[in-house]
Parts: C-alpha cells; structure tokens; sequence
C-alpha cells in the first residue's frame, strides 16, 4: 500500500514538471524581441545625492540608478501633449521647460515617471510655483510630451525622455531676480538656476 503511494506522489510530482516546462518553454517563444534577464545580485541601493546647479548638456551619473542629462531649457506659450493636444499658457504667462534624458542603470524596469517629485520654481527666493512633468515621445518630435495614460517604464539601459515645466507669470518671465527650478527623481534631490 505504501509502495503505490509513493508511486502515485511521484506521478503528480513528474506531471507538474512537464506541466511547468511546457508553459516555460511556450513564453519563450512568444517574446521575439530584446529582454534583460537579469544582472546579477542588486548590490545596495547608493545613498541619495544632491545635484546642484546642473548644466545643459552635462551628464550626471546616480549611481546604480541612472544617467540623467538636462539636454534643454526653453521659455515658450505652447507644446503638444500625445493624447490631449495643445497646452496653452495664455497671454499671461509662459512656460519654462527642462528636457531631459535618463538612461535606466538598474537591472529592472523602472517608471521614473512615478519617481519625478516635488518640482517647484522660486522666484526671488520668495514666490514659489508648483511645476510638472511629461515623459516625451522619442518616435516623434521629441520635445512633445505623452499624456499620463500613455506613459511607460523605462527597461535596463534603455533611454527615457522627459521634460519639466512651469507656468510662469510674464512679471517672473521677464524679470531679473533669481529663479530656481529644483525637483526630485527619486530620492535625489536636483536644483537647475534658471536665472542666477
């Protein structure tokens, strides 16, 4: 009686392995294209870094996070949002943009999307603005954005691009004081003078 027991618990054991290694084997078929398996053992997530006063067209590396590189600041009344059309700030204001890059250094996907915080511009060191973010399309004109139901993840070493704003008044536009952009991507904190 025991005998047939055992013989019948390593049945089950066999068929749940072939189950498993048909359903692996059918996976792998399906994805043609390029996928990170893996990139060895994580090591310990680096420690958050301030990046002061960057600059256009200087890369900054985060370690075991990610390459980021402001690639341009502009002041202009309009861009196009990939899923809502054209954002206007009226003839009351404009918008300050940051364009940037991130190249994923980790070895998952990552939705820096959801890691871009706390963007705020002070003007004078005094008045302050709430500013956000869009991933942008790197298939089109990349300096437009991608409206939030549209936006993805960023797989291992491929490049994420994005962009910062504000709406501004025309009085901080125009004026002479100092005006500061600084935000979060993770938990690194970065500062961009606008206007020194």
């Amino acid at each position: 009686m025991k005998k047939r027991k055992w013989l019948s618990v390593l049945a089950c054991v066999m068929t749940a392995a072939m189950i498993l290694g048909t359903a692996v084997a059918a996976e792998e078929e399906q994805d043609l294209g390029v996928v990170m398996i893996g990139g060895g053992e994580e090591e310990d997530t680096s420690e958050p870094v301030s990046l002061d006063d960057i600059k256009i067209g200087k890369k900054v590396e985060i370690e075991d996070y990610a390459d980021f590189t402001p690639t341009e600041y502009v002041v202009q009344d309009e861009f196009y949002v990939f899923g809502s059309g054209w954002e206007s700030s009226g003839n009351t204001a404009d918008y300050i943009i940051l364009y940037f890059s991130l190249l994923n250094k980790q070895t998952e996907t990552v939705d820096f999307n959801a890691d871009i915080s706390s963007i705020v511009v002070t003007y004078n060191e005094k008045y302050q603005y709430a500013g956000w973010t869009f991933q942008r399309n790197a298939d089109g004109q990349p300096e437009d954005g991608i409206s939030s139901d549209q936006q993805f993840s960023i797989d291992p070493m491929y490049e994420g691009l994005y962009m910062i704003g504000c709406t501004l008044p025309n009085a901080v536009i125009e004026g002479t004081e100092p005006l500061v952009l600084t935000f979060k991507i993770g938990e690194n904190e970065v500062t961009y003078n606008i206007r020194e």
